[in-house]
């Protein structure tokens, strides 16, 4: 999907809208060496699907095109600790 300002989320309730842009907040979290403090504030249940006693980890891969040939992805890998928290593993 192309982003840009003028795009709408259009969708019934439980259509997962809210989750589409929370994986922008933690990708903005990483980004800003700031995924301790988001996991803190999001809980870490509301982040991975069907909670930490069934998901043992997160991936998560953005691909960038410049229009033309050139693409690049970044991904990650987040997985859990003891405690109830994630780490970035990959």
């Amino acid at each position: 999907m192309e982003l840009n300002p003028n795009k709408i989320l259009i969708g019934s309730n439980g259509a997962e809208k809210s989750n589409f842009v929370s994986f922008f907040k933690l990708i903005n979290a990483i980004f800003n060496q700031r995924l301790q403090k988001f996991i803190l504030v999001e809980k870490v249940d509301n982040i991975i699907y069907f909670k930490r006693k069934t998901t043992e980890s997160l991936f998560g891969k953005l691909n960038f095109s410049n229009g033309l040939d050139l693409t690049t992805a970044d991904y990650f890998h987040l997985s859990q600790v003891k405690e109830g928290g994630l780490f970035i593993e990959k």
